[in-house]
């Protein structure tokens, strides 16, 4: 009765974090996407802890936060830039460069029926081995992940729900194969993931501005 009730407990924790996180991922401020990236490493971390061990858990918290940390850098940079004045014309009338983005209530809805599916997906196909809470979490970022990807117009947006998505699966391949180089080995496949999609935000964002600037 007390594992069931733990279990339980975990679920929901799962899902309240989950939720939260899907909400924040809606934020029209670049920066502040790292909050739900920060997030939901910290949740799959403390979910895998104990079936991984506490050096993984290490590795991956560590992993988890380096990554969000890379992303907020290049998120402060891109909204400098994106705060530069700009030449008016006659199709300008903004003082600062503004990006074709969709709106945040839209987000809402999309990621909200991308967490219906993951919720339908894991009543529906459950993996074995693989805990409740760290089934719904995979199911939930895979979904997630998708639907940002889906629903971005920047590189920076795209990279960050490639990231999810990735962070999904690898929280139930990890349970199932959770030997330390394997955890290592994606881990550093994240790493440079990163790095590439912070490479390319930039390249991105210095080509939109050097357009719109005339420079």
């Amino acid at each position: 009765m007390t594992d069931l009730l733990a279990l339980g407990g975990q679920v929901l924790q799962a899902a309240m974090t989950l939720t939260a996180a899907t909400v924040l991922f809606a934020l029209s401020d670049r920066r502040l996407l790292m909050v739900p990236v920060a997030l939901q490493y910290i949740l799959v971390a403390s979910l895998m802890g104990p079936s991984v061990g506490l050096p993984m858990f290490g590795i991956r918290l560590t992993m988890g936060l380096a990554i969000s940390a890379i992303l907020y850098i290049t998120a402060t940079r891109m909204e400098k830039l994106l705060g530069q004045p700009v030449r008016r014309g006659p199709g300008n009338t903004s003082p600062h460069i503004t990006l074709p983005q969709m709106g945040p209530v839209f987000r809402v809805l999309a990621y909200a029926l991308a967490a219906l599916l993951a919720v339908g997906l894991w009543n529906s196909y459950p993996v074995p081995g693989v805990p409740a809470a760290l089934q719904l979490s995979a199911f939930w970022l895979l979904a997630l992940g998708g639907s940002i990807v889906l629903t971005s117009a920047d590189p920076l947006r795209i990279g960050v729900g490639i990231l999810v998505a990735i962070n999904g699966f690898q929280t139930a391949y990890l349970t199932l194969e959770s030997s330390l180089l394997i955890v290592a080995l994606t881990g550093l496949v994240d790493l440079l993931i990163t790095l590439a999609i912070a490479y390319a935000s930039d390249r991105w964002i210095e080509s939109i501005v050097d357009e719109v600037t005339g420079s």
